[in-house]
């Protein structure tokens, strides 16, 4: 099943998060993945513009890598979902946390804040490592920004 995603339509991005919860114990994804998930993306036809500023200074700890993946996996799905067109992605690694944001233009589809499992677990996932994360609706953008704190880097 991911060997086909990996062929890879739109389809594949939306049904992430299922995915997601059916890899059990195996490999986790790093910072090194987030490449594949971003070509992913581009696959469903939504162009991500990613910023990374500043870089991370060196090998964040394994849970916050888990913990920025799973949420820029849920943050772009929901873009292919209720977006209309590019979406902007800047993770900011500072020495004590990093920054996420995630803007898209909402589309003609009204995303219901709340109601899905999308958000409540994207806020669950920042908050196991200690941090906090919005997302709302600002003006024709939605924005995701979760901020995690990273504490010594190796």
């Amino acid at each position: 099943e991911i060997a086909s995603c990996l062929v890879g339509s739109e389809m594949c991005i939306r049904d992430s998060t299922q995915l997601r919860h059916r890899q059990g114990d195996g490999p986790q994804p790093t910072l090194a993945d987030l490449e594949a998930l971003f070509a992913q993306v581009r696959q469903a036809g939504v162009e991500p513009r990613i910023t990374v500023d500043p870089m991370p200074p060196g090998e964040p700890p394994g849970a916050i890598q888990l913990a920025v993946y799973r949420i820029l996996q849920e943050a772009l799905t929901n873009a292919i979902r209720h977006g209309d067109g590019a979406v902007d992605v800047h993770l900011a690694w500072l020495p004590d946390r990093v920054d996420i944001e995630v803007r898209n233009i909402v589309g003609s589809e009204q995303p219901q804040i709340g109601v899905g499992h999308g958000v409540i677990g994207m806020r669950e996932r920042a908050q196991l490592v200690g941090g906090s994360l919005q997302a709302e609706r600002q003006g024709a953008q939605f924005v995701v920004a979760a901020s995690l704190p990273i504490g010594e880097v190796a």
